[in-house]
């Protein structure tokens, strides 16, 4: 009998959120560091925000802009990289074992974020933090 709570789709969810909230990108808007997608999100939807408020007249609108293009950019990455995962370990190793490594990728992945391997200039000042730091 299959496991309804957990299939190939929501296998796929789970590891592109874990993906979005853990896993450290590069990104270059207003400097660079290594950061969760999720964090970039926050700055961008701060920005359209401030946009909305204050206009999109100066610089502001531009970084933005440029959070919003790379956040959406990481989005789709890691949909793609979660798709695929998921889509050749269960064609290879069956739906069993790709929940499995989903789960344990997941675990991997927050288990990381409690050492410090994000590193951003507008934090610490670009010294490596937990995940935790990068909250606000």
């Amino acid at each position: 009998m299959k496991n309804p709570r957990m299939s190939p789709p929501r296998a796929r969810r789970l590891l592109w959120l874990a993906l979005i909230l853990f896993l450290p990108v590069p990104y270059w808007a207003f400097g660079s560091g290594h950061v969760p997608v999720a964090w970039l999100l926050q700055l961008a939807l701060m920005g359209i925000a401030l946009l909305v408020t204050e206009g999109a007249m100066g610089p502001g609108g531009v970084i933005a802009l440029l959070f919003c293009v790379e956040t959406l950019l990481w989005l789709v990455v890691l949909r793609m990289v979660a798709t695929r995962v998921v889509a050749r370990v269960s064609r290879g190793a069956g739906e069993a074992r790709a929940r499995a490594l989903v789960l344990a990728a997941s675990f991997a992945l927050m288990i990381a974020a409690l050492t410090p391997i994000y590193a951003t200039p507008l934090v610490n000042d670009g010294a490596a933090v937990r995940w935790t730091s990068l909250l606000p």
